[in-house]
């Protein structure tokens, strides 16, 4: 008895298309958002202050973590200015972190809130004159 040997098959051109790892692509465009935002730069926050009266000849550091020497308000000179907002108070619909300013008579250094209803709110204001 013959045995018939059963020829290989070639792969067809309507073979389905190779997996790709969907997840990975999506991990890899949140890793980028992430990072594009985590270092957004503090001077993008010019126009905010100009319009409501704060004026700076520079803004470094990122708007997460920056400083900007020599503010005034409405041409009154406040002084060099720090600050740090929290991440996470967007959360609860506002905004939070920390402010140091400093001066050559003095320093306020405090935490703030702000709602998105305009309320502001500063606690564990500390000042030295």
């Amino acid at each position: 008895m013959a045995r018939h040997r059963v020829p290989e098959r070639l792969p067809s051109a309507t073979a389905t298309p190779a997996r790709r790892p969907w997840w990975l692509i999506g991990l890899g465009l949140a890793a980028v958002t992430v990072i594009a935002i985590a270092t957004l730069p503090a001077t993008l926050l010019r126009g905010q202050l100009a319009r409501t009266g704060i004026d700076t000849p520079a803004l470094g550091g990122s708007v997460w973590r920056g400083y900007a020497p020599g503010v005034s308000w409405r041409g009154v000179a406040l002084g060099d200015l720090r600050w740090t907002v929290s991440p996470w108070t967007l959360l609860s619909g506002g905004i939070g972190g920390t402010l140091d300013l400093k001066r050559p008579d003095g320093t306020l250094n405090t935490k703030f809130r702000a709602s998105l209803g305009g309320e502001i709110r500063l606690e564990d204001a500390q000042a030295t004159l």
